[in-house]
């Protein structure tokens, strides 16, 4: 079954799709049409997830810690699963030496289109990763969500791997 709720967070309002009791898809504040009627809920699943985010955005957990199910093609999945296990909180990576490092050589493009298309960009953190010349590079929920998770995670910021 799917369910649909909005959860509350310092950075506004995001949109939690759960299948049964797994996130499914993660959308950012603006990132959805408004409904009509609130669509709060206050379920074990969205008050776990709020409280997941919530321990997240301060600073008091490394990762949001919620059961997820991600669906994508295999060559996303393998490039987001890299980016999950190799860039810990407070790292970066560029698109380049994740796509290495996910076996894709001079997949660059592939890894940004793996980003794009990431379903749940706080458990897969796409924010993470940068363009080799050390700019930021875009971000599907806007530049300043990309810029306010990387302050988030600033005090302890390192590169990963050569860019």
């Amino acid at each position: 079954m799917i369910d649909i709720s909005l959860v509350k967070s310092r950075l506004g309002l995001f949109l939690f799709q759960f299948e049964d009791d797994n996130v499914k898809k993660i959308s950012f504040p603006g990132d959805f049409p408004v409904f009509n009627k609130k669509r709060y809920s206050d379920s074990k699943k969205v008050v776990n997830a709020e409280k997941a985010l919530e321990n997240y955005l301060c600073g008091n957990e490394k990762e949001i810690l919620i059961p997820f199910i991600l669906k994508t093609n295999d060559t996303y999945s393998n490039i987001l699963n890299t980016l999950r296990k190799i860039v810990v909180y407070g790292e970066v990576i560029s698109y380049k030496s994740l796509a290495e490092l996910s076996g894709i050589h001079n997949g660059q493009r592939v890894a940004a289109m793996a980003m794009k298309k990431n379903p749940l960009p706080l458990i897969f953190p796409c924010h993470r990763v940068i363009m080799s010349n050390g700019e930021l590079g875009g971000y599907g929920p806007g530049i300043f969500y990309k810029k306010r998770l990387l302050d988030i995670e600033k005090s302890d910021s390192r590169i990963k791997n050569s860019w």
